[in-house]
């Protein structure tokens, strides 16, 4: 149960650290963006577009790391919803890594979450998400 915490916390700082790689190489990615523009979009509205999907993935990166460490955090305490919320939360990080951000970063964020999934479900952390006896 310790190793799934640190896995998750370190998926978690991978996101962020994606986040931060993407803002500051915001530059360039707008430089692309209007040089594959197809449609008649103004190089300020690509600019400012850019801009608000960083920031708004950026604070989503955050939220997503402090999600992974409080679940990871009740997990450890036998509670079967957290599990169930962080295998949620892995399958939108490798969904969102794989098939619409493919960075490097993003797919170590992604795959460490897999991992650490994988590491909830094993027999040895089994016993601490037994179900509660019912009172009788």
């Amino acid at each position: 149960m310790r190793y799934s915490l640190v896995v998750w916390i370190t998926a978690g700082a991978c996101g962020v650290i994606n986040a931060i790689i993407l803002l500051s190489n915001k530059q360039d990615l707008i430089d692309t963006w209007i040089r594959t523009k197809e449609r008649d979009i103004t190089n300020e509205q690509i600019a400012q577009g850019a801009n608000t999907l960083l920031w708004t993935f950026m604070v989503a990166a955050v939220v997503f790391a402090a999600l992974f460490t409080l679940f990871a955090y009740k997990a450890q305490d036998g509670i079967r919803r957290a599990r169930l919320m962080l295998t949620m939360l892995c399958l939108i990080t490798v969904l969102f890594y794989f098939l619409i951000l493919p960075t490097p970063f993003g797919l170590m964020a992604a795959l460490l979450a897999a991992v650490a999934t994988v590491l909830l479900y094993l027999p040895s952390s089994n016993t601490y998400f037994r179900p509660a006896e019912l009172p009788t």
